[in-house]
């Protein structure tokens, strides 16, 4: 797999949260002031006055350790990225500088990735695809997002919780149109899904027109992290363009449902190759996507444990 700095999409603007441990936090600040990169050291910087046209150094509930009054271990919240040049330049000056200052990834890291979804041409219909993609291909979305290897994160189920057992007995009973509050009702009606600390959250879309994805693991490797922007996008792309049979879907849901495998599948986590490859040949948009996409699959699934 080759870093690239073009992945062919300018649509939806990105951003990310990159955390990690044993690295100092002052030590670190220091060695982006003498770079370019518009980072600001700043602890807890998230409110309603953030600014996102540059990256923020900060402490992190997960990661984050004190020892003798230094912090050990965050987060960088980039700037809101689209696809240029200089904002693939950037990561990978960013992911260097980590590595080189001692910064680790353990059970604990994650990659979370933020889209805006300001260009979706018709919501209802996005969100019921969305919805049922995520439905069905959760497993094989998860799996990829691992990244570098087989890794489950502690404490996943609180901080990236997965949706496809409770929205398999929802999502076919909502109606997804402008005449109903098909938002609220995939939000919070009977159980809830996509809220905060769910694999994907929607919860501050109708403020910020925000979709927030928690899967990915931690990683300092540029091209992982690239690797799960571009899945992220090209995914929001291929449903706001329609790629995806609304039809074939619902029949999709149905036919899980009435399996009943799902119920065991939080223990094991099945993979399905097949399941994967349409996925990909869906909304890749180029070989490159193609190649890239399986390669890092494939990787996690050969470092999976045999015996299970």
């Amino acid at each position: 797999m080759i870093y690239r700095y073009d992945i062919g999409i300018t649509k939806y603007p990105y951003g990310q949260e990159l955390e990690f441990v044993d690295a100092s936090l002052e030590q670190l600040e220091k060695q982006f002031q003498k770079t370019e990169i518009p980072i600001v050291y700043m602890r807890n910087h998230k409110s309603s006055s953030t600014i996102y046209n540059r990256n923020y150094l900060d402490i992190d509930s997960t990661v984050s350790v004190e020892k003798e009054k230094k912090i050990y271990g965050g987060e960088i919240s980039s700037r809101l990225y689209n696809n240029e040049k200089i904002d693939w330049i950037e990561l990978k000056k960013i992911c260097k500088i980590l590595r080189e200052n001692g910064a680790k990834i353990n059970n604990s890291c994650s990659n979370q990735i933020n889209i805006k979804l300001e260009k979706v041409k018709k919501p209802p219909k996005f969100m019921e695809t969305l919805a049922k993609i995520v439905s069905i291909y959760e497993n094989e979305m998860d799996l990829y997002y691992m990244g570098d290897c087989f890794l489950i994160r502690d404490e996943k189920e609180t901080y990236a919780r997965h949706l496809r057992p409770t929205l398999l007995n929802k999502v076919n009973k909502i109606e997804f149109n402008e005449h109903t509050d098909y938002l609220y009702n995939l939000l919070y009606h009977d159980q809830a899904t996509f809220v905060k600390r769910d694999g994907i959250s929607l919860q501050d879309y109708r403020v910020s027109k925000r979709m927030e994805i928690r899967y990915p693991n931690g990683t300092l490797n540029e091209k992982t992290i690239q690797n799960n922007l571009n899945f992220s996008l090209k995914l929001v792309n291929a449903i706001n363009e329609e790629k995806f049979d609304i039809e074939r879907l619902t029949y999709e849901v149905e036919k899980d449902l009435e399996t009943g495998k799902y119920l065991l599948e939080f223990l094991t986590l099945p993979e399905d190759y097949k399941k994967f490859n349409y996925l990909v040949t869906t909304i890749a948009t180029s070989s490159e996507d193609e190649n890239d996409f399986m390669s890092q699959y494939e990787k996690v699934l050969s470092t999976r444990p045999k015996s299970r």
